[in-house]
């Protein structure tokens, strides 16, 4: 099966059609591959459908025959926080309950990028590259404070939020 994606909670059930394969990489349509999720609460499996149901982790096992494939698989949830403007445009704060979050922004071209959370100052990141991506645990409510991207690349200081996913992580 390969790696899956990151599961999403506000995403829809996902089907994943798995193949049993020879040692030379040919399919075996004749061999029935049964899935099965260690986490049931985490990630059910009916069939081949994956419905993501909690915010954590588990393992997929594809099993055919006498051979098994273990797959780690995340579920988060994506949240969706008002993006407030900062310093004239050019940073955005998202406020946000306690919890475990990601932030991550994906830039045009690489470039320098911080950000800055509320609440968890020993979780700053700063960094250079395309996609930056940082995690923190918020013991009360706080935010992330984050570089504009729009202004990083084009010097706008509109807040859009483009290119920007938070996310609930386990």
């Amino acid at each position: 099966m390969g790696e899956l994606s990151v599961f999403d909670l506000n995403q829809p059930p996902v089907v994943v059609t798995p193949h049993a394969l020879s040692k030379t990489g040919v399919a075996l349509d004749d061999v029935a591959v049964t899935l099965r999720s260690e986490s049931p609460r985490v990630l059910a499996v009916a069939g081949s459908t994956l419905t993501p149901l909690a915010v954590g982790t588990t393992t997929l096992t594809a099993a055919a025959g006498n051979k098994e494939q273990k797959i780690p698989v995340r579920v988060v949830r994506s949240v969706t926080a008002e993006a407030l403007p900062l310093e004239g445009g050019h940073r955005i704060y998202y406020s946000l309950p306690a919890g475990k979050y990601e932030v991550e922004v994906t830039l045009l071209v690489d470039k320098e990028l911080g950000v800055e959370w509320r609440g968890a100052p020993y979780c700053s990141y700063k960094g250079r590259g395309r996609t930056h991506r940082s995690t923190c645990v918020l013991q009360n409510k706080g935010g992330a404070v984050v570089d504009n991207p729009a202004y990083l690349t084009t010097g706008d200081t509109t807040v859009t939020g483009t290119g920007i996913v938070i996310r609930e992580v386990p």
